[in-house]
């Protein structure tokens, strides 16, 4: 018979307290889906399964075109001991690793075991891939795949970025019934990438291997059209993994009409999600608070001046607190991103972050 399935899999990160689903692999299996593909998803991290448990699951599967494996820079180890449990069970399993470790570091996944590896995006790769792989074609034309051909690696050379993300399907969501039953977070990812340029930061490093613009975004018919697919299925918490929520064209003008796109089709949700400091604005907070969200994430990163330029912080001191003064007067839940030393603090840099995290009554703790 014809290998015609494809599995996706992701492994638990050792860094990480908590289970989430994985965004990626619902994205990559829509767009396959889309191209008649046959795809599982096996979620070892959302299902806190074990290695062991999913090359159990990953072998019980018959007539596999390839297993895709979604990684993350906390997991490296996990991926490659199920590389190499998959290859010694049986060698003509066909293995592909995505996600940032893979994109940053393609040679130590193709060394380990792995035949393929995709840097950067990777829905429109993905279904080359399986193209090529189906009526046993020639990859040297896919843009962003790296593998090894006659014992050499070879890295063709890097797609562009895709500007327009409502070309992409919604993201499968297989898993979302375990989602909802372990109250775990239903995640939705509204722009990609970020216009920062932080120096501690692999976001604008994973993107910029690629031209094009770094952020996107995707229409607000488009993002509501999900929250409200995903609302009539019970959900009631969405939380938003963009980078960087507030940037490019999104002003007071567009958090204004996507809050009346929200109210318009009466979704009652909440939303939580990531903003940069110098975006924050008394409108943009007021029309958010609208659209249902209660909470963000906002990387401070440090209470001295010199540090945030140091750290090649857009934001200043000032704009850091006037936007927790604006949190506070909106009445938002805060998670302060905190970087409390590096290896040129200073005894005056320590005494600033002193007194700023006392001045706002702050508990830290530790985190990657």
């Amino acid at each position: 018979m014809e290998d015609n399935k494809i599995i996706l899999t992701t492994l638990s990160p050792k860094t990480h307290r908590t289970s989430e689903e994985n965004l990626g692999i619902g994205y990559l299996k829509s767009s396959l889906t889309k191209k008649g593909y046959d795809v599982i998803i096996i979620d070892g991290w959302l299902n806190e399964l074990t290695v062991e448990e999913v090359y159990e699951k990953i072998i019980k599967i018959d007539n596999v075109l390839f297993i895709g494996i979604s990684t993350y820079m906390s997991n490296t180890q996990h991926t490659i001991d199920l590389i190499k449990m998959l290859k010694e069970k049986n060698k003509e399993y066909k293995i592909l690793c995505g996600g940032f470790g893979p994109t940053f570091y393609p040679d130590e996944y193709l060394k380990n075991g792995a035949d393929f590896v995709i840097r950067g995006e990777g829905e429109q790769v993905i279904c080359k891939l399986a193209d090529s792989l189906k009526y046993k074609q020639d990859q040297s034309d896919i843009l962003s795949l790296s593998y090894i051909k006659n014992n050499n690696i070879i890295h063709n050379e890097m797609a562009p970025l895709v500007e327009n993300l409502d070309i992409f399907p919604f993201p499968a969501r297989d898993t979302l019934d375990v989602v909802i039953n372990k109250k775990s977070t239903v995640n939705i990812v509204t722009s990609r990438g970020c216009s920062g340029n932080c120096d501690f930061c692999s976001v604008i490093s994973f993107f910029r291997l690629s031209k094009g613009k770094v952020w996107r975004t995707r229409s607000i018919k488009n993002i509501v059209d999900e929250i409200e697919q995903l609302y009539k299925k019970g959900v009631t918490f969405i939380k938003v993994v963009d980078d960087s929520f507030i940037d490019g064209n999104r002003d007071e003008a567009w958090c204004k009409e996507f809050a009346d796109e929200i109210e318009k089709r009466n979704i009652k949700v909440k939303l939580r999600g990531q903003i940069r400091a110098d975006k924050v604005t008394d409108q943009i907070l007021f029309h958010l608070k609208r659209a249902g969200f209660f909470s963000f994430a906002c990387g401070i990163e440090n209470g001295s001046e010199t540090a945030l330029k140091r750290m090649n912080k857009k934001s200043t001191l000032i704009e850091n607190k006037k936007a927790l003064e604006l949190f506070k007067k909106h009445g938002y839940i805060v998670q302060m991103g905190y970087i409390l030393f590096d290896k040129n603090t200073s005894l005056d840099e320590l005494k600033d972050n002193y007194l700023f995290l006392n001045e706002y009554d702050f508990t830290v703790t530790k985190g990657i």
